[in-house]
């Protein structure tokens, strides 16, 4: 994680690999700039990976936890932050992809 132990999106919380995909605020905006913004979805960490992984939305989902953790290497390596519009639409692209 980042030297600090801060997030490097948010600035507030511990980093962790699942504040990083789920519970930053960043990610949140992410998760519901994509469409999965049913509360209900963020509530247990269990339902949240079963729900995402075996859905409907399986490939949006995976596709968005490794873009949001990708992203955050970028931030963190390279120094290099992309809008929400840039992510939603590698993510749409990633999932195209993996359908043809």
């Amino acid at each position: 994680m980042s030297h600090s132990g801060t997030c490097i999106r948010c600035g507030f919380q511990d980093e962790s690999f699942l504040h990083c995909i789920q519970d930053c605020e960043f990610s949140r905006r992410l998760w519901n700039h994509i469409d999965f913004d049913n509360l209900d979805f963020f509530l247990n960490l269990d339902d949240w990976l079963k729900l995402g992984a075996t859905g409907s939305q399986a490939l949006t989902f995976l596709a968005s936890v490794w873009w949001s953790w990708r992203h955050r290497n970028l931030m963190c390596l390279v120094n290099e932050t992309w809008s929400l519009s840039r992510l939603s639409f590698n993510i749409r692209a990633m999932v195209e992809t993996f359908r043809n």
